[in-house]
């Protein structure tokens, strides 16, 4: 994976956690932070990241 792809997956990722923090904040406030977050997940999955997730929300060890 070059460099530019890497730095892309990273802001992919960082961006799916920022939804998440935003969604547990503030709820369904913001209509379209589901949808987001699937998008997302959708995205980082093609690169084969798994997300473990338990009533959407991040599992934590």
């Amino acid at each position: 994976m070059n460099n530019k792809k890497l730095l892309n997956l990273f802001i992919t990722y960082r961006n799916y956690l920022f939804a998440i923090q935003e969604r547990n904040e503030f709820g369904d406030i913001y209509g379209d932070t589901e949808e987001i977050i699937q998008i997302y997940e959708n995205e980082l999955q093609e690169h084969g990241i798994k997300i473990l997730t338990k009533n959407k929300k991040l599992l934590h060890k």
